[in-house]
């Protein structure tokens, strides 16, 4: 739990709002789906903290025939179900109504507790959420509903958690706009060096040099990679270290991560890289067909993999860094058109490979013309260190604004009465068509007032104090009472909240 202030109220969710979740109305039935009027919120929409629409619209008569509720305005969605949840916790504000898939849940906080507040806080505590309601062993991560409700917020009196919840989000939209800005100027950064790469490596900065048309293959010695999982019974062999297609990146290689394999050593002879050779993957996503980098002995003894071309030059004068840049750069499209492609992945052969069109200049004067794509960019890299430094200084900032929010230091406490939270003075919602274990209910005055109620009750709803106030019982018995009338086998009273009044209501079930 977080070192919130004494005077906050510690509660579990469940008894913050009211809970509900969703489900997906039958896609083979058209009149549920087109011309679709409401949100229907699934994961994939829960990209965003605020959630004011879906990809997917749902019609009126889908909410009318299906099980599917709908959420209020005001309300916090949390993505339950999804391999996201190995890495975060998306939970998303609602800014006006929607339904939702059973991959979410939803709660609608009770007047009591403010929606942006509770999001924020619940965005603060991710990590403890996580650890605390993450189902284990299973092949989707999910989130343990119990768990989950179990699970304990602190809260202020309304007026500041209202305060605290203005002020941080006037400090994010403040780092959201300067993070923006870096970002703006990140991108101009990366355009300039993109566009002097360019012209160095198609000649236009220099228009006096010649170069001429030829390919790869007619440059190059191409070789692909060491197969993996071969069976070699009883022969000796050695053990080498090997690059994957995650290690070679496009512009450079991510060694932090090089894995060995026992091969023959025949084959560490033969797949053994030199200095100076140009690696280039073979594919996989589309972002990958071709993406490489210059091998400069960085790793003794390395092999590389079979998903991993390996371009020896003809001409060791020859700058091997000239070519992988121009294959990364200006060989995109072509290897894009030749590669073999399916739904999610791409892949390119030797053969095309070897095709790849290259304008070759000489050697001295791509020797030159990288010398000039350094003159004109050097001074691009600490320009982005410092912007990458002030883009993560915003984050830091907003770390330190959320630890302050939730320690009591962000603004000045002030008075005001404790919330008043479901299972206090206003009731859990039970789930239809049961009860309480061990819970009875006595006939008596108070269920005989309720039925007399129940005849003229009100089509806006009551309160739970509006319904003492008008039944003479104690608190426990009324309770019990509404209980009934809420679980039993032909329930006559539902409770939902009310986004006029800002509370929590019973409403009659006409059916």
């Amino acid at each position: 739990m977080m070192s919130a202030p004494t005077h906050w109220t510690r509660a579990p969710l469940k008894n913050v709002g009211v809970w509900r979740g969703g489900g997906t109305p039958s896609k083979s039935h058209v009149a549920y789906w087109s011309a679709g009027v409401m949100p229907w919120v699934s994961p994939k929409d829960m990209k965003q903290p605020v959630i004011e629409t879906a990809i997917d619209m749902v019609t009126d008569r889908a909410i009318a025939e299906t099980s599917l509720e709908v959420i209020p305005t005001g309300s916090i969605l949390l993505v339950t179900r999804s391999g996201i949840l190995a890495r975060t916790l998306p939970i998303g504000l609602t800014t006006v109504p929607v339904v939702i898939n059973q991959d979410l849940k939803a709660l609608t906080p009770v007047a009591d507790v403010d929606g942006a507040f509770l999001q924020y806080q619940l965005m603060y505590m991710e990590p403890a959420l996580l650890a605390h309601a993450l189902k284990p062993g299973t092949t989707v991560e999910s989130l343990q509903l119990a768990a989950l409700l179990s699970f304990e917020v602190a809260l202020p009196s309304l007026a500041e958690q209202q305060a605290i919840a203005q002020r941080l989000t006037a400090i994010k939209q403040s780092l959201d706009s300067a993070r923006s800005q870096l970002e703006s100027v990140l991108t101009m950064l990366d355009a300039y060096k993109r566009a002097v790469l360019i012209r160095a490596l198609s000649g236009g900065w220099d228009e006096t040099r010649s170069a001429r048309e030829v390919t790869l293959g007619e440059i190059a010695d191409i070789q692909g990679g060491l197969t993996l999982g071969k069976r070699y019974g009883g022969a000796t062999l050695v053990s080498r270290p090997y690059l994957r297609v995650a290690n070679v990146q496009r512009g450079w290689l991510d060694l932090e991560d090089v894995k060995d394999v026992l091969v023959s050593p025949a084959e560490a002879d033969r797949y053994q890289l030199a200095n100076g050779d140009v690696l280039m993957n073979e594919g996989g996503d589309r972002d990958k067909l071709g993406r490489g980098w210059v091998w400069r002995d960085e790793v003794d003894q390395c092999l590389h993999q079979n998903h991993v071309f390996r371009i020896r030059l003809n001409d060791p004068t020859f700058p091997p860094e000239f070519i992988s840049l121009y294959a990364n750069e200006l060989g995109r499209g072509y290897f894009l058109s030749q590669a073999k492609q399916t739904t999610n992945l791409a892949s390119i052969s030797k053969t095309k490979l070897s095709g790849l069109p290259i304008r070759l200049p000489s050697a001295d004067d791509a020797h030159a013309a990288l010398k000039y794509y350094d003159d004109q960019t050097h001074w691009t890299n600490g320009v982005r260190s410092q912007l990458l430094a002030s883009i993560a200084d915003t984050n830091a900032a907003w770390a330190s604004a959320m630890r302050k929010a939730f320690s009591g230091r962000l603004v000045p406490s002030t008075s005001g009465a404790a919330p008043k939270l479901l299972g206090s003075e206003t009731l859990e919602r039970p789930v239809r068509g049961q009860r309480k274990t061990g819970q009875s209910v006595e006939k008596g005055s108070d269920v005989n007032s309720l039925a007399e109620m129940l005849k003229q009750w009100p089509k806006d709803g009551l309160t739970f104090e509006a319904l003492r106030e008008n039944i003479p019982s104690d608190y426990e018995t009324l309770k019990d009472a509404i209980f009934e009338s809420l679980a039993g086998e032909n329930p006559e009273l539902e409770q939902r909240y009310s986004e006029r009044d800002k509370a929590m209501k019973f409403f009659r079930i006409v059916a």
